[in-house]
């Protein structure tokens, strides 16, 4: 308790440009543009992940899936 209060109180003394920022409006279509392929770049490593538990669930059955699962 005593590291994150005195992390924080150093956090808040260092860092001015947290209490001294303006804020500026984002268009829509700069967050999507920004943020869209994070999301398909996001989708396509949870497949790649995914991939070697479909095909091990495809030649076998689902106990030879939580083994390799707990093994991996």
């Amino acid at each position: 308790a005593f590291a994150v209060f005195t992390g924080l109180i150093i956090f808040i003394y260092r860092v001015e440009w947290i209490r001294e920022s303006e804020v500026e409006s984002v268009s829509n279509r700069a967050l999507l543009s920004y943020s869209l392929p994070l999301v398909l770049a996001g989708v396509i490593y949870s497949l790649v992940g995914q991939i070697d538990y479909f095909i091990i669930g495809y030649f076998l059955g689902s106990a030879e899936v939580g083994q390799y699962q707990v093994g991996f």
